[in-house]
Parts: C-alpha cells; sequence; structure tokens
C-alpha cells in the first residue's frame, strides 16, 4: 500500500485497536512506526529504541487525511534484541 497516494486502508487499524508494529525512525519526541498492514503511526516519547525493534502497540487515534495514527506502547517484542 501506498501511503502518499491513498490514505484509505480497507484494513486500517482505528483508535482502541492493537497491532504490531516496527519502528522506522525516531527523533527527540517519538517514534515513526510501520504497522503490520502497512500503514504509518508515531508513537510519544519512545525516541530510545533502535529502528527495527518490534513492539505491540494501541492506537490512540485513527489516521487521518495528511495525518499518522497515533499509538501508544503496550509490549517490546524484540527486547532481547533491544538489550544486547
Amino acid at each position: 500500500m501506498n501511503y502518499e497516494t491513498n490514505h484509505t486502508f480497507t484494513d486500517e487499524y482505528r483508535k482502541g485497536d492493537c497491532c504490531y508494529a516496527t519502528i522506522t525512525s525516531r527523533d527527540s519526541k517519538g517514534s515513526y512506526l510501520e504497522l503490520d498492514n502497512g500503514q504509518r503511526a508515531f508513537a510519544y516519547g519512545i525516541g530510545n529504541l533502535p529502528s527495527g525493534t518490534k513492539i505491540l502497540y494501541t492506537i490512540t487515534r485513527s489516521a487521518f487525511t495528511g495525518k499518522r495514527a497515533i499509538a501508544k506502547l503496550d509490549s517490546i517484542c524484540s527486547l532481547y534484541n533491544v538489550c544486547v
């Protein structure tokens, strides 16, 4: 799915949904995520985890045109990879 040209996902996650994600990049405010369905999201306050970390998230704000969904960290799935 191409996020830039198609903002409507048939299997789009909505507020309250739980999903797996991978951190693609980060900045001082948090981390940018790619969800398991290809959708993009942002999570505040977890900018200390490395890119590529797999995490379980809950969507706290659904995506809308031009904006990513906002997600909240539930669990780090690849904790061993973070600690090594």
